[in-house]
């Protein structure tokens, strides 16, 4: 290969960045129906494991588990062997933990790992929470005339001692892929569906986490932006909710900026030595072809509803525990306000 760090595209946050020394995939998810049987991939994924391609290391951002997942990473390892699994340093180590408890071995990387002309480092997001997870990535590789930079800043919502951290530990940036929109619950659980105000709190989220992007590309100036993960469908009873999530396609982040730069789905590429990505989306998935994949994923059920029969349910102290729920939500919260 060239003299270079080359991105490849899997899907979601699941990259591949190579340099001559080794090769890294990111945050390989590829499980359907993760968070308790509600989030499906789109576009399907055909062959993940070929996609991939055997790698030297794995890197997990974080816990979240369109980030950690344990059951493909144990497919993937059938197929090319077990890979050290490396990840940031957080105190307590919730991912670290729970690998464990899922047989598999991970690597806290406190200092930076040097691989022949290769260095990786591991910033972990702190901001003194014991709810600390998330966690960004540099990649530099040293040419003999030159220092190639990749960083993978994944979905961090980034605060202004995390970005100085960033840009000190990074130097001059070749490409930056982060986040560009966010997931999660609101706003599509928490108005009704006929709610004005559900479509007006779409609106804004997109805006929110677009004024974030905006801050951290401007605050690394890498050569090229690419913006990526927090992609998928909400399927079962939820499919309806997918057009209220305020979740934007990552191509409408092209008219924002300049220097962005959408990798096609499994396997468009980028290398740093000249910035001329191999395959690009430019234009948002049809809608068509959204209302066909939610069709598919429409009949799907929660876990609760795979796995539990009504009376049991009935026999569960639902009461009892969403009381104590409530008493920890109440202890735990950091912040000042309600």
């Amino acid at each position: 290969m060239k003299d270079e760090i080359t991105v490849k595209y899997i899907y979601s946050a699941c990259i591949v960045t190579a340099t001559p020394d080794l090769r890294i995939v990111h945050d390989p998810w590829f499980t359907e129906g993760v968070y308790d049987g509600s989030w499906f991939h789109f576009p399907a994924v055909r062959d993940p494991i070929e996609s991939i391609g055997n790698v030297d290391l794995v890197y997990v951002s974080h816990i979240h588990p369109d980030h950690y997942d344990p059951r493909f990473l144990r497919k993937y390892f059938s197929t090319f062997g077990e890979k050290r699994i490396i990840i940031a340093d957080h105190s307590p180590s919730h991912l670290a933990g729970k690998a464990r408890a899922d047989g598999l071995a991970t690597t806290v990387l406190r200092e930076p790992m040097i691989i022949g002309n290769t260095r990786i480092e591991i910033i972990p997001h702190k901001t003194g929470s014991q709810s600390d997870i998330d966690s960004a990535i540099i990649v530099t590789y040293f040419d003999g005339r030159r220092t190639h930079c990749v960083v993978n800043a994944n979905d961090i919502i980034f605060d202004d001692a995390m970005i100085e951290k960033l840009r000190g530990a990074a130097g001059p940036v070749d490409v930056l892929l982060c986040g560009y929109t966010g997931a999660g619950p609101y706003p599509q659980t928490y108005f009704d569906a006929g709610d004005p105000e559900l479509i007006k709190e779409a609106q804004l989220k997109k805006r929110t986490f677009f004024d974030r992007y905006r801050r951290l590309v401007a605050a690394i100036g890498a050569m090229v932006n690419i913006p990526f993960a927090g992609k998928y469908l909400l399927g079962g009873k939820l499919t309806a909710l997918n057009g209220f999530r305020g979740v934007a396609d990552a191509t409408e982040v092209l008219s924002i900026d300049p220097r962005a730069v959408v990798l096609a789905d499994e396997g468009g590429t980028i290398g740093t030595a000249d910035l001329v990505p191999s395959s690009v989306r430019v234009r948002a998935y049809s809608p068509e072809d959204v209302a066909r994949r939610e069709r598919d994923i429409a009949d799907r059920k929660m876990d609760y509803e795979r796995l539990m029969i009504a009376e049991e349910a009935y026999q569960l102290p639902i009461k009892r525990l969403l009381s104590q729920a409530a008493r920890r939500a109440v202890e735990k919260p950091e912040g000042m306000e309600d």
